[in-house]
């Protein structure tokens, strides 16, 4: 079942505007530590996007056949819990037991 988006003229506007921008009109890029605004912006028009139609969202799951439904929302978990990634430690450290030897008088 397809469902079109639509979006506003100023949402479509200022999409439009974001993807014109490109690395020619910023040669030295953006600034560290500054937030990218085209993924900022459509991540905040696709939380309006889900929150506005939550309704509709879960008569889509509920037609669903429980394998289709359960496919969409592992998929989902991606976009609401963290990634895990496995980590390596080259840490060496000195693992002969030295005791400790504590006199109470």
């Amino acid at each position: 079942m397809k469902k079109n988006i639509i979006l506003t003229p100023g949402q479509q506007a200022n999409i439009n505007q974001l993807l014109k921008q490109s690395k020619f009109d910023r040669p030295k890029g953006r600034p560290l530590n500054s937030s990218n605004t085209l993924t900022r912006t459509i991540k905040k028009m696709i939380a309006d996007i889900v929150e506005n139609n939550l309704e509709n969202i879960q008569s889509d799951l509920d037609q669903m056949k429980p394998a289709e439904r359960t496919k969409v929302l592992v998929s989902l978990l991606d976009y609401v819990s963290p990634k895990l990634r496995s980590v390596e430690t080259n840490d060496v450290t000195d693992t002969t037991f030295k005791p400790i030897s504590i006199r109470l008088n």
